[in-house]
């Protein structure tokens, strides 16, 4: 995925509901992702569209018992980290740190991966 696969439009749209409503971090495996859920089944659907992937439905209970479906979409590694890149400068200041952090991890365990598998002479 690169700046040209995705509008300023669409970018500055994802933008606005991923900081209110989405999720950065590193997975238990150390894979950057962003996640986002809600019951708005059009939303996720968009999203799900610009980060090429599925969506979810997920059955959330309120309480008294009411039942709403919830949707969720994500994306994971190399594309979780071009779609940070290109998030970063249209994020909040508590995002971007989030961000920033997650992108340093990344490239940390991307070189200590490439020196794992050195020989050594």
């Amino acid at each position: 995925m690169n700046k040209a696969e995705i509008s300023q439009r669409d970018l500055d749209w994802l933008s606005g509901i991923l900081e209110g409503e989405g999720c950065f971090y590193l997975s238990h495996k150390s894979c950057p992702t962003i996640t986002i859920n809600m019951i708005d089944k059009d939303i996720i659907d968009r999203i799900a569209k610009l980060f090429k992937r599925d969506f979810n439905e997920i059955e959330w209970k309120k309480k008294r018992n009411i039942g709403k479906i919830q949707y969720r979409t994500a994306t994971y590694s190399v594309e979780a980290i071009q779609f940070m890149e290109l998030l970063y400068p249209l994020m909040g200041k508590r995002r971007q740190k989030r961000i920033k952090s997650i992108l340093h991890a990344a490239k940390k365990l991307t070189l200590r991966g490439r020196n794992d598998g050195r020989s050594k002479h």
